[in-house]
């Protein structure tokens, strides 16, 4: 997670997270790596930052029912390793009533929007409910 810094100049700085034991944090500043506690982090930020993630294959944005699209047969196969159960369809490839409802209750279980499009926050919220590779921050 790429965090956006402050201190007394008027501009900010990035520092990348590494790793949380406790309430110690591992912040790379470029090639310099820091041990800071959190009350040292919440001196400098103040909420902003980047998340890096894995995106599906053959990723094209968000999903929604009515689109036909390849990452729609990958979604159901995933969703389907969380247990939700997704009967056989003809059209794997189409987001259909029965998938957007899927959706919604996988949205809702996980605290998300439950509005049955799959943006970027469903997406990783599916791909750390699988324990998917990608990054990740370790305490």
């Amino acid at each position: 997670m790429v965090l956006v810094l402050w201190d007394d100049s008027s501009n900010p700085y990035y520092g990348v997270l590494t790793n949380r034991t406790g309430a110690t944090y591992d912040l790379s500043l470029g090639s310099t790596k820091y041990r800071i506690s959190a009350r040292d982090l919440r001196d400098a930020w103040f909420g902003a930052y980047i998340l890096l993630w894995q995106t599906p294959p053959n990723y094209s944005g968000s999903l929604r029912q009515g689109v036909t699209h390849s990452n729609v047969a990958w979604l159901r196969q995933k969703l389907t390793e969380t247990g939700s159960d997704l009967g056989p369809s003809d059209r794997q490839q189409h987001f259909g009533p029965e998938l957007h409802q899927v959706i919604r209750e996988f949205q809702l279980t996980e605290g998300l929007l439950a509005d049955g499009i799959v943006g970027p926050l469903t997406w990783i919220r599916l791909a750390d409910r699988l324990a998917m590779p990608g990054p990740k921050l370790s305490s």
